[in-house]
C-alpha cells in the first residue's frame, strides 16, 4: 500500500514537472507574443503618421486638391449656365403670357434679324 501511495505521488510529480513545463513554454510564447504585438503596434503608428510628413504624399495631395477645385470650378461655370438658360426661358414664358399676340411678331422680328445677320 505504501509502494502505491509512492507510485502515486512519483506520477503525479511528473504530471507537476510537465505541466510547470508547459505552462513556463506558454508564459514564454506570451512574452514573445506580447513584444511581437508591441513591434507591430509602434509600426502601424509609424506607417499612419508617415503619409502625412511623407513630401510625395503631400505633393499628390495638393494636387488631388487643386483637382478637385478645378472640378468644382467647372460644375459651378456649367450650373451658372444652365441656370442662365432657365431663367431666359421663365423669361420668354412670362412675355409670351403677358402679350400672348406680341410674342410671335417678336419671334418673328428675332428670326428676320438673325437672318439678315
Amino acid at each position: 500500500m505504501l509502494r502505491c501511495i509512492e507510485n502515486e505521488k512519483k506520477a503525479t510529480e511528473q504530471v507537476i514537472a510537465t505541466l510547470r513545463n508547459e505552462l513556463h513554454g506558454l508564459e514564454e510564447t506570451m512574452v514573445s507574443e506580447k513584444n511581437k504585438t508591441k513591434t507591430l503596434e509602434d509600426e502601424k503608428a509609424f506607417v499612419s503618421g508617415k503619409p502625412h510628413s511623407d513630401p510625395e504624399f503631400k505633393r499628390l495631395q495638393s494636387q488631388l486638391d487643386a483637382s478637385r477645385d478645378e472640378s468644382l470650378e467647372g460644375l459651378c461655370q456649367t450650373l451658372r449656365q444652365q441656370l442662365d438658360q432657365l431663367q431666359r426661358q421663365q423669361w420668354q414664358q412670362q412675355l409670351r403670357r403677358q402679350h400672348p399676340s406680341g410674342a410671335g411678331r417678336a419671334q418673328a422680328r428675332f428670326k428676320w434679324a438673325a437672318q439678315v445677320c
